[in-house]
Parts: structure tokens; C-alpha cells; sequence
């Protein structure tokens, strides 16, 4: 077979030329080779395209380049290559869930050393959060670390638990008060330690919050749940004067709390420090 025909002399010209920066005429050398064997009788067709989106990572072209891994993995869904592909563009566009659920898909396909660091370095570089949205259920999601302007809860702050919280939306604190804004559980979750009452920026215009860890770990909603009731009964605590709440500001009163809450819920929420 004459080797401007034949599908594999082409992808390993088109190799060779990828490896060398030259993306257009290695794109150009993809294309004919898919195109020299329509059928895929070499079976090289999954390999082709998971070089063309290389390609396309490469050049920043990510719109090419997802739209032909979602071919790539839908068509080849057990050809592992292709989902490390989509978790990559994932990740370019920020989309991480996608990227991780992607990158698990490439390890459960190919289990070795190399496909799980690549799961984790992708963890790492991201954290569970949960998104409270005033009315509406809780939802994890998972975010660039560092990717939210966050603020410290100060009534964990004192017991050692980085918990933090960001607006979803900032501008609203720069627009007038509006009911449909409020959003009470996170109000508390920012109330001092000295009195029992959030700074203004955190008592109206609140909308949907993020609600993570300051130091990059994982929070996931019955987390951000068991807050919720802690935070409830500390309200209480403030009516009885500031001493009964101050008490429980604190990593032992707070340890003793959560123990009686797992019972009361049959639960084991646990909170690393």
C-alpha cells in the first residue's frame, strides 16, 4: 500500500509531526488518514481521533476538542485514552466535577500507578463544596481550590474548624434589599463570637452561598447539615446571655455536641481539625 494511503504510515507521519509542534500539518496528516480507511479495517480510527484532540489541546482549541472526545468516548466508550482526553479539556474549562468523574471513568478502564496520580492530581487541585441556595436543597459541588473569595466562620474559626463561606453572587451586596436574598442558616454560620450577630454584609443580600473548608479538605452536605443544627441550638444559647454560648465555642464542648448529635440522628458526621 502506497504510504500517502495507507492509515497507519499517516498517523505515524502525523506523530512525528505533533511531537515536532508542527499541529496544523499533523491535523491535516489525522484527517487523511481517517479518510484512507473509512471502515476502520486497521482499527486505528479511536487511536486518530484521541490524537486530534491532543492536538487540539495543544493549539487551545477546546470547543474542537470536546466536541470530538464526546464522540470519542461515546463511540469508543471502553477505549480508555479517550475518557483521560475529556477529563483534560474538562479541567481547562474549569468544569471539575465533569473532569473527575471522567478521570475515574480512565482509571476504572485502566487501573495502574500512572491512571490513579492522574485521578489525584486532579483532586488536589480541587474541593468538595455545598452550595446553600436560599429554598432549595443543599448540592455538593467541586471547585478549583481557591476559587471562591471565602470568608471564615468566626464561631469555628474559635473552634478549630476552618469552615468558610463566599457569596455565589457578590453584587448583591452592592443592591438594595430584597427578601428573596435572604438566606438565614448562613447568616448564623458568619454570627461573632462576641455577640451573637453577623457583620451587615452577612445579615441581608446573601443569595446562593458556597460553604467549604478554608484549607482545601472536603466538605460534603451532612457536614454542612450538622452545622446547620449547631447552629441553631447556639442561637439558643445567645438567649440564656453570652456566657452560655461562648461555652461551646470551643474544640471539647463542640466534640461533646456532635457526639449527641450522631446518636440523635444515627449518624457519624466527623470533622477533621
Amino acid at each position: 500500500m502506497d504510504s500517502a494511503s495507507d492509515p497507519a504510515a499517516l498517523k505515524q507521519k502525523a506523530n512525528e509531526l505533533y511531537a515536532s509542534k508542527k499541529f496544523d500539518e499533523a491535523l491535516a496528516l489525522y484527517d487523511g488518514a481517517l479518510l484512507a480507511d473509512p471502515k476502520d479495517t486497521a482499527g486505528l480510527r479511536c487511536t486518530i481521533l484521541s490524537n486530534k484532540i491532543a492536538v487540539f489541546i495543544e493549539k487551545n482549541h477546546l470547543p474542537e476538542a470536546l466536541k470530538l472526545a464526546i464522540e470519542l468516548t461515546t463511540s469508543y466508550p471502553n477505549f480508555a485514552r479517550g475518557w483521560q482526553r475529556l477529563a483534560t479539556i474538562h479541567e481547562r474549562n474549569d468544569e471539575f466535577v465533569k473532569a473527575v468523574e471522567a478521570a475515574e471513568r480512565y482509571v476504572a478502564l485502566q487501573p495502574s500507578d500512572e491512571t490513579r496520580q492522574f485521578l489525584e492530581a486532579l483532586k488536589s487541585e480541587t474541593q468538595i463544596c455545598v452550595r446553600v441556595t436560599p429554598g432549595c436543597p443543599l448540592t455538593e459541588v467541586r471547585v478549583a481550590c481557591n476559587y471562591y473569595s471565602i470568608e471564615g466562620s468566626p464561631v469555628m474559626q474559635a473552634i478549630g474548624i476552618p469552615i468558610a463561606v463566599a457569596r455565589e453572587d457578590r453584587d448583591l451586596l452592592y443592591k438594595e434589599r430584597q427578601a428573596q436574598y435572604d438566606n438565614q442558616p448562613i447568616t448564623f454560620l458568619m454570627t461573632s463570637t462576641e455577640d451573637g450577630l453577623a457583620s451587615e454584609r452577612w445579615q441581608s443580600n446573601i443569595g446562593t452561598a458556597i460553604v467549604c473548608r478554608g484549607d482545601g479538605k472536603d466538605l460534603h452536605k451532612e457536614h454542612v447539615l450538622c452545622l446547620f443544627d449547631f447552629f441553631d441550638k447556639l442561637m439558643d444559647k445567645w438567649g440564656n446571655g453570652p456566657h452560655c454560648a461562648q461555652a461551646e465555642m470551643n474544640a471539647e464542648a463542640f466534640r461533646a455536641w456532635l457526639a449527641r448529635y450522631n446518636k440523635r440522628k444515627n449518624t457519624n458526621v466527623q470533622f477533621q481539625p
